[in-house]
């Protein structure tokens, strides 16, 4: 598990800022896009939520994914994962991104999926 040191140590370091603009360059490949998800959603603390997540673009590079490709389970929850860091502050940003429309989407689409129905209802308490 990454210790809040090395994860503040790669976000500084512009680790998330270069997994976003991977998504960005790299739109139609599904693995680059769960991997910008996964470092998204672990390199994301309470403490670089803004910056991450609004700043540096993150959730509408993760809305992006999930728009892209909506049957992809395991992108799915990562990217959810990723939202988690989504707080009320944010809620502007987040609407002009239609955020919840992507959620509720993914939500219904993996129905059958407890992991991925928890994780967009986490995300949907606060948008």
């Amino acid at each position: 598990a990454l210790s809040d040191q090395h994860r503040d140590m790669v976000v500084s370091g512009g680790g998330v800022g270069a997994a976003v603009k991977a998504m960005a360059q790299h739109q139609l490949d599904p693995q680059v896009q769960l991997f910008g998800c996964w470092a998204i959603a672990n390199f994301c603390s309470k403490d670089n939520s803004k910056d991450v997540m609004v700043d540096k673009r993150g959730a509408g590079a993760v809305a992006r994914a999930l728009t892209s490709f909506p049957a992809d389970a395991e992108l799915a929850e990562l990217a959810l994962k990723a939202l988690w860091h989504v707080d009320k502050t944010m809620k502007l940003q987040m609407q002009e991104i239609k955020l919840k429309e992507v959620v509720t989407s993914v939500q219904a689409r993996h129905a059958t999926k407890p992991n991925i129905v928890r994780a967009a209802k986490k995300v949907q308490s606060v948008l």
